[in-house]
């Protein structure tokens, strides 16, 4: 899997590569201070959300059609910037 944080504080913006041959169906993101956060699909393979995620460790979980999931967990540091592309074991 490889997820790319693109957007501005409060307007995040998540591209996601996967491996898995099905599509993919749904995206959350969790902060290390928030529950998780749906996020809704943009265009194509984005993702986004009007959190306030900075300064957060990031994890991901993603659903494909055949419902498989794969959690990324603290995916992106805390110290995570804006264009940071992070990678993690997929489907």
């Amino acid at each position: 899997m490889r997820y790319t944080m693109n957007g501005i504080p409060g307007l995040n913006r998540l591209t996601v590569i996967s491996n898995s041959r099905w599509p993919v169906k749904q995206v959350s993101i969790k902060g290390t201070n928030t529950g998780w956060l749906p996020m809704l699909r943009d265009v194509g393979m984005t993702f986004t959300t009007a959190a306030l995620l900075e300064g957060q460790a990031l994890s991901i979980k993603v659903v494909d059609t055949h419902d498989r999931t794969v959690t990324s967990n603290d995916v992106f540091p805390a110290n995570w910037s804006f264009g940071q592309t992070a990678t993690a074991p997929g489907f």
